[in-house]
């Protein structure tokens, strides 16, 4: 083929394809490949960075090895798959490979890396509107906002949506209302667990950053004898197939 004709390769860097954020994101970089006439390629491990065993994910990690960069147009990375994760061992991995191997441009998605060019979701407004509905519909004075991952910028820009709407209607900021953990089922069902000791006043409402979260705190809640919206509202976010 003539060099008009050569279609430009994107390299996808992810973790985990199977996951519902991961997928969402594949689809668009598909759907506007298609578009602009790119072809895409995904190297993925087939587990989180967050697996428990350490050898294995090594051994997972080993793909993106593989890669070579000189055949790439550019790099997207989506970085919140494999970032703050048993201690950054796969993006510390891929880190090095960018800065070793890479002379293409790198995009990163919702997380930062170094100084690459990065995209994010912008979720402040979103998580303001959700807290105004819970403080004005539905009364609610006493909230806790279940964060997810503290040093991840969308767990930043959550919260700060909690905090601006609190600020409007003119409620008290307790920082200690506002819990981080990680942006799973366990963090939720940890928070469920105690509320049931008694070693937290029981709220008006409970708002998890993401839906993991938050299903993973009903079902524990539910569990443990709470009736849902009885005895406190639950709100989630991201729309997972799940919820």
């Amino acid at each position: 083929c003539t060099m008009s004709t050569i279609r430009k390769k994107i390299g996808v860097i992810t973790c985990d394809p199977e996951n519902f954020y991961e997928r969402k994101i594949l689809e668009g970089i598909f759907k506007m490949s298609e578009q602009y006439n790119y072809d895409v390629l995904v190297f993925t491990t087939y587990v989180k960075a967050s697996h428990r065993i350490d050898r294995y994910l090594r051994g997972e990690a080993n793909i993106y090895n593989v890669i070579n960069f000189d055949r790439l147009d550019g790099i997207i990375l989506i970085t919140l798959s494999f970032k703050y994760h048993n201690d950054n061992l796969v993006y510390n991995h891929i880190r090095d490979l960018l800065r070793k191997k890479c002379h293409c441009p790198v995009i990163s998605v919702d997380e930062t890396m170094d100084d690459y060019e990065y995209v994010k979701t912008e979720d402040t407004i979103a998580f303001e509107k959700m807290t105004d509905h819970v403080i004005e519909e539905h009364n609610c004075k006493k909230i806790y906002f279940l964060a997810g991952d503290r040093e991840v910028n969308s767990s930043q820009m959550r919260v700060r949506g909690f905090k601006n709407s609190l600020k409007k209607h003119g409620m008290e900021i307790r920082e200690e209302d506002i819990i981080y953990g990680e942006f799973w089922y366990t963090f939720g069902e940890r928070f469920a667990q105690r509320l049931a000791t008694g070693d937290l006043v029981m709220p008006d409402a409970v708002m998890a950053a993401s839906d993991y979260i938050g299903i993973g705190f009903m079902s524990a809640a539910t569990r443990l004898g709470y009736r849902i919206p009885d005895d406190f509202i639950v709100t989630g976010f991201d729309g997972v197939i799940e919820s």
